[in-house]
């Protein structure tokens, strides 16, 4: 009787140790963006505002949140067919005025002939809706168009 006492106790103990996950960070996560070229060249600490946007996260085509994403002057670079970065993406509940939920930092690529790009991150901040995603994978890749100014484009964001 007392052993099983005691294996109780020591399992009650160990469950309110254990940190409990978010529901959301359990699987992955696809949402869809669609945004647009930051033309006001705004810079910040060496991060140029590159791209500014909505994310649906629940699936249903309406935005949910805002979106950003930054890009590392240092690190820039362009080939002329091709460019790479260094970039920061967050999530806002209402960009600029809000407050950020989520922080990605990662390494990027566009592909200009066929206006492409594809970045990889992890996440280094999250809370609200996205609070247990710290520590996370993001995997972005989309397309964008060229034919209009300032240039507009569509992506995957997928949170593993």
């Amino acid at each position: 009787m007392m052993k099983g006492l005691r294996v109780l106790l020591a399992l009650v103990l160990i469950l309110t140790l254990v940190p409990m996950a978010s529901a959301q960070a359990e699987k992955p996560m696809d949402a869809t963006t669609t945004h647009v070229l930051d033309t006001t060249n705004t810079v910040v600490d060496g991060w140029m505002l590159g791209w500014v946007g909505e994310i649906d996260v629940d699936g249903d085509g309406v935005a949910d949140y805002d979106i950003v994403w930054w890009l590392e002057l240092d690190t820039w670079t362009f080939t002329g067919k091709a460019s790479h970065y260094a970039n920061i993406g967050q999530i806002w509940d209402t960009y600029p005025t809000g407050e950020i939920l989520l922080v990605s930092e990662g390494h990027g690529k566009t592909t200009m002939p066929n206006t492409s790009w594809v970045s990889n991150g992890v996440v280094t901040y999250a809370e609200g809706f996205f609070a247990g995603w710290e520590g996370r994978r993001v995997h972005e890749s989309g397309r964008f168009d060229t034919t209009v100014f300032p240039f507009v484009g569509e992506s995957i964001f997928r949170l593993n």
